[in-house]
């Protein structure tokens, strides 16, 4: 899988996202303490890209980590597609 440091269309919602801005991530910044900055600005390594490591990928990125790093072993193969919802084939 190659590395990339653009972030992919789908979620270039992101790019106009600031700390202070409701919208997308309305719902956590009401809680009490939040920091959206610290989200943004974190760096998280996932190991493994199966069924829940995609899960977790996706909620990271909803949540506004602009920076996950996805490390699998395996190949993306047609018959694991219905659980790996970040590829295609």
């Amino acid at each position: 899988m190659e590395s990339t440091n653009t972030i992919p269309e789908r979620w270039s919602f992101l790019k106009s996202q600031t700390p202070g801005d409701l919208g997308v991530f309305d719902r956590q910044l009401r809680i009490e303490g939040w920091k959206q900055e610290k989200v943004e600005n974190s760096t998280c390594l996932l190991l493994g890209a199966g069924g829940l490591g995609c899960g977790v990928a996706m909620g990271l990125a909803r949540m506004g980590v602009k920076k996950l790093i996805l490390v699998d072993k395996d190949v993306v193969d047609t018959g694991n597609l219905n659980r790996q919802i970040l590829f295609s084939y």
